[in-house]
């Protein structure tokens, strides 16, 4: 019989998926606060203290390892200011674009990472529904098969008696399959101490025990 993940485990993949959701929102946000640094550091790099700004800004765009591999920029050292604040300018133009087209990846990524946290949610709440399910059939089959195991163990007993044997075979061979089924379940090993024959080799045994007492 097939055992799907139990409670338990549809909590614990669920509580994954929503930590896993949880660190990319995290990480999400991280880049969107670095976005903001950036719009921020490029208003003040207008000021007389944008070099060190700048400098800034590089380690900033540095640590973020998603943007440091769009950004070819360099600072050059030079003595004349105006043309470094120039280029130094151009350069964060050019990484707060680069952080502009990231922002609006996340963005996507972000829309797409949702869609799938909802069929994520819709897999494991039907995982759920169907484990539930299979728990009723399951408990259902057990109550059945326990049913057939007693039918059987009653019968046993009486086939003892000189008139039963035929409705003893007929019956024993129409709950074989179920017994077998009984037995195959995990956890229900040692259900039954009766050793039970089958086929010819029953009706032969139950002759033989009757004609042995003198009852045929």
């Amino acid at each position: 019989m097939f055992r799907g993940p139990d409670k338990d485990e549809l909590r614990q993949q669920v509580a994954h998926v929503t930590l896993e959701m949880q660190k990319i929102q995290g990480k999400a946000q991280d880049l969107r606060n670095i976005f903001n640094d950036l719009e921020e550091l490029y208003v003040e790099a207008e000021g007389c203290c944008f070099p060190f700004k700048y400098f800034v800004l590089k380690d900033l765009v540095h640590d973020a390892a998603d943007v440091a591999t769009n950004v070819t920029v360099k600072w050059y050292g030079s003595d004349n200011e105006t043309d470094d604040k120039k280029k130094a300018r151009g350069g964060v133009r050019r990484l707060l674009e680069n952080c502009r087209e990231l922002a609006h990846r996340m963005n996507q990524y972000e829309g797409i990472m949702e869609e799938l946290s909802v069929l994520n949610k819709k897999g494991l709440e039907k995982a759920l529904e169907e484990r539930q399910t299979a728990l009723v059939q399951e408990k259902l089959l057990l109550s059945q098969l326990e049913k057939l195991l007693q039918q059987l163990q009653d019968l046993h007993a009486e086939s003892q008696t000189h008139w039963f044997w035929p409705r003893y075979v007929m019956l024993k061979r129409g709950v074989s399959g179920a017994i077998g089924a009984f037995r195959s379940v995990p956890g229900l090993s040692g259900s039954s101490s009766v050793v039970y024959s089958q086929g010819n080799d029953d009706k032969n045994s139950a002759l033989q025990s009757d004609r042995t007492k003198g009852r045929v």
